[in-house]
């Protein structure tokens, strides 16, 4: 992320975050295995990461991630 310019940081994470998705549905996944997917990639970690280039997504998707998980552990 450090080479990309900041203008280019938001759509360079949503491009990341959507290609992991569309894996799930390209890799054939039942819906509860494609949420605990997504729950595995949005992970702590992950989201301070997308905190720090953008609060905004960063925000976003730690609420995915809560909702992620916990759907996955229905």
């Amino acid at each position: 992320m450090k080479s990309v310019p900041k203008d280019e940081h938001e759509p360079t994470i949503a491009s990341i975050l959507q290609d992991a998705a569309s894996q799930v549905l390209r890799g054939g996944k039942s819906e509860g295995a494609g949420i605990s997917h997504i729950a595995s990639i949005l992970t702590p970690q992950n989201i301070n990461v997308i905190r720090q280039y953008s609060p905004d997504l960063g925000r976003l998707t730690e609420a995915y991630g809560l909702l992620a998980k916990a759907a996955s552990n229905l």
